[in-house]
């Protein structure tokens, strides 16, 4: 599939899932241009109108804090990142942008910034293992960041 999965080493099998963290890679510089132009396929997946899901959507039987439709800021910095590294800036600049305007959006609205966010809806309407704390410093670093990535 030209895809990279996680592994459960518990189980000793190979996940289905497609997630995010396939851009870690990216990020990394590990893998061949051409691995990165099929990694490509990965937003597919995952980008949604507001951003990048942390996994695809699924009828998954259980909930965790990194389940469709959560958006995390880390996932969206090794996205955009990444995306730069290999050369697709017009699609990291497309997510960068998404992610400036969902904590935005959601900062006007509440006041606050979030571990993370709903990238279907463009809100803090996530699924939760416990109550999501506000005033994230990831979220903070990861906004910055995206928009100086916007002003270069």
């Amino acid at each position: 599939t030209g895809m990279y999965y996680d592994y459960d080493f518990v189980n000793n099998r190979r996940s289905d899932v497609v997630s995010a963290a396939v851009f870690s890679l990216m990020y990394a510089r590990v893998i061949s241009k051409k691995d990165a132009k099929e990694l490509m396929a990965a937003l597919d997946y995952l980008e949604c109108d507001y951003g990048i899901a942390n996994c695809e959507e699924g009828d998954y039987p259980y909930t965790y804090q990194w389940s469709y439709p959560n958006g995390w800021a880390p996932t969206h910095y090794l996205t955009i990142a990444g995306l730069d590294n290999y050369g697709f800036r017009k699609d990291a600049r497309r997510i960068a942008s998404k992610y400036l305007h969902v904590v935005t959006q959601t900062f006007q609205e509440t006041h606050n910034l979030w571990e993370k966010y709903n990238v279907v809806e463009g809100n803090v309407n996530v699924n939760n293992e416990y109550e999501m704390p506000t005033r994230i410093g990831w979220t903070a670093g990861t906004f910055l960041w995206a928009a100086k990535y916007m002003n270069r």
